[in-house]
């Protein structure tokens, strides 16, 4: 913290200059700034917290009952849902790998939260392919069926 600058025998300029400069400068943060974060009166009483609405909350039906079923990794039991990382990490894709049955129908399933212009179905490996990092998304709505 700076002396005041009456205690000093000559008072420097340079010192008196930073001192108003800093209440300068603190009273226009103060006028910026205290409005935004503003007086609780002003504003509405907080709701309650609406439950979730996502359609990857939404339940699903039983694994049984499903047209499809994504088969978890036989070491470890992780779910078969991978990122892909093309041209030097610009363009990311994740891919579900280990699909069985109707992957149409899970296609659709994933249209739900994911657009369905980014999804794809490789029909030779019966993989799908999703632009976007949907990783831990799809890997969520999986691990509630599968």
């Amino acid at each position: 913290m700076l002396p005041a600058p009456t205690t000093l025998a000559r008072p420097n300029r340079l010192l008196l200059s930073i001192a108003a400069a800093a209440r300068v400068c603190s009273s226009r943060m103060q006028k910026r700034f205290l409005p935004l974060l503003g007086d609780k009166s002003r504003h509405p009483k907080t709701q309650t917290a609406r439950p979730l609405t996502s359609p990857l909350h939404a339940p699903l039906p039983p694994k049984e009952s499903l047209p499809y079923e994504v088969r978890r990794t036989a070491k470890a039991g992780w779910l078969p849902v991978y990122r892909e990382f093309k041209n030097g990490g610009t363009n990311v894709s994740t891919i579900i790998r280990r699909i069985e049955g109707d992957a149409e129908a899970l296609a659709r399933h994933l249209s739900a939260f994911v657009p369905p212009d980014r999804i794809r179905i490789h029909r030779v490996t019966g993989h799908i392919i999703l632009r976007g990092d949907y990783l831990h998304a799809v890997r969520d709505f999986l691990s509630r069926s599968f």
